[in-house]
């Protein structure tokens, strides 16, 4: 089976519009300072897909009892 490689965030910073892409900061906060140490850049199309994918999530853990 191949390995995907896997990166951990603490939180997003700033996401914004440009270009007609979206740009999401992936942010560490490992450090006495928040610092992004990645920059996801999609469509608009992939990160409307992105958010239904994370509201159909958020609702099965709703539904689980591991968030309100």
């Amino acid at each position: 089976m191949d390995t995907v490689p896997e990166t951990f965030v603490d939180a997003f910073g700033e996401i914004s519009l440009k270009h007609g892409m979206i740009r999401i900061e992936l942010v560490s906060l490992s450090g006495s300072e928040p610092r992004v140490t990645q920059r996801l850049i999609t469509s608009l199309q992939a990160f409307s897909q992105m958010l239904q994918t994370q509201n159909g999530m958020r609702e099965q853990l709703e539904k689980a009892g591991m968030m309100r």
